[in-house]
């Protein structure tokens, strides 16, 4: 069976009736996208920091490389968002409130599978992908 708003409401529309149905409205609609997200920002203690995809030229192999940060303590770490408001949490449901005092940060780089669908960077080299791989030096400035 189905109602019109004005059966629902009990007789014709009136302002007041209209304005407390867009509330309601509202409010539904509120509370659906306010519910609590969590999302893992670790995957086995390992942050993700980003990513960047590079094709050797003339061989047209593509390679990545990718940075994380890894630190025991990132074990289980989440990013919960209520409503507007985002905040880290523990692997044991606490409030990650402090910075570890020690933090490795790690450079791979693969070849093993298409990790981005974006155009990768040109790189020249008269080598092949695993000796390249194995020349590979970097130094923090």
């Amino acid at each position: 069976m189905r109602y019109s708003v004005a059966q629902f409401f009990g007789g014709a529309v009136t302002l007041r009736k209209s304005i407390l149905l867009v509330s309601l409205l509202w409010l539904l609609t509120a509370s659906v996208y306010s519910e609590i997200r969590k999302v893992p920002v670790s995957i086995n203690g390992r942050i993700p920091l980003g990513i960047e995809s590079f094709r050797l030229e003339p061989a047209k192999s593509d390679f990545y490389l990718m940075a994380s940060a890894e630190q025991p303590d990132f074990i289980g770490l989440q990013r919960v968002t209520e409503g507007e408001h985002d905040h880290l949490v523990s692997g044991t449901g606490k409030p990650f409130n402090f910075y570890p005092e020690r933090v490795q940060f790690r450079l791979t780089a693969s070849a093993r599978e298409r990790l981005t669908e974006d155009k990768p960077y040109a790189t020249k080299a008269n080598e092949s992908l695993p000796d390249l791989f194995l020349k590979l030096h970097f130094r923090l400035k």
